[in-house]
């Protein structure tokens, strides 16, 4: 699975639409840190195929980085049973997520 993009329009169907554990990732086009991350986040998709994985553009969607208190990308928020369980700033490695997944799933 890769990551299913969201925006505010979508993101209460997508991410909060059932209980089930999803992560996602926050960032934008220009942003560096959030470009060197996505390989190791598609490595970790292709090999987690049951986990939903969601990415936002903080620049397309302004008023959902708003929502949740965004200043600063890549940011990475895991939802369980519709709630945000944990939010880490800053790139994230392959292994980072699976630690994420182990601990909160």
């Amino acid at each position: 699975m890769s990551m299913m993009p969201v925006n505010t329009d979508s993101f209460e169907k997508e991410v909060l639409g059932d209980d089930s554990f999803k992560m996602m990732f926050v960032g934008a086009e220009w942003c560096g840190h959030c470009k060197a991350m996505r390989p190791g986040v598609m490595e970790f998709s292709a090999e987690n195929p049951d986990i939903k994985l969601c990415y936002a553009d903080a620049d397309e969607s302004a008023e959902l980085a708003e929502r949740f208190g965004i200043t600063s990308i890549p940011v990475t928020l895991v939802f369980k049973d519709k709630k945000e369980v944990l939010r880490k700033v800053g790139a994230l490695s392959k292994q980072d997520l699976g630690e994420i997944v182990k601990n909160y799933r």
